[in-house]
């Protein structure tokens, strides 16, 4: 009777462990899974609104300044320096014109 008692603790004891560190695994897995949720909107958002840019491409504008005025302003349109520019961030852009040619852009950082 003693064996028999003995063996149902082992197998109890064994099943909470096994499940244990199952439930840490499907944890990381409901972390992940909110992590690709998120991504995936910001790539809609990049697809449905060409208004809307990568911090990477601000930089690119930056670097290249063909004459064209360059705004940077952060989420709450507070000016943003260069050196601020987070090229994972993302940005929305207004294009000005005169006379038919782009004369100024300003990217306002947008929150998620």
């Amino acid at each position: 009777m003693d064996k028999i008692v003995v063996l149902v603790l082992l197998i109890a004891v064994t099943l909470g462990l096994f499940s244990f560190s199952i439930m840490g695994q499907v944890a990381n897995a409901r972390g992940l899974v909110d992590f690709a949720e998120e991504e995936q909107s910001k790539v809609r958002i990049l697809l449905s609104n060409p208004d809307v840019v990568t911090g990477d491409v601000v930089l690119g504008y930056l670097e290249r300044n063909d004459g064209i005025i360059i705004g940077l302003l952060d989420a709450e349109g507070a000016v943003l320096l260069p050196d601020n520019v987070d090229p994972s961030n993302y940005f929305k852009t207004k294009k000005e014109y005169s006379n038919g040619q782009l004369t100024k852009i300003t990217f306002q950082e947008m929150e998620f």
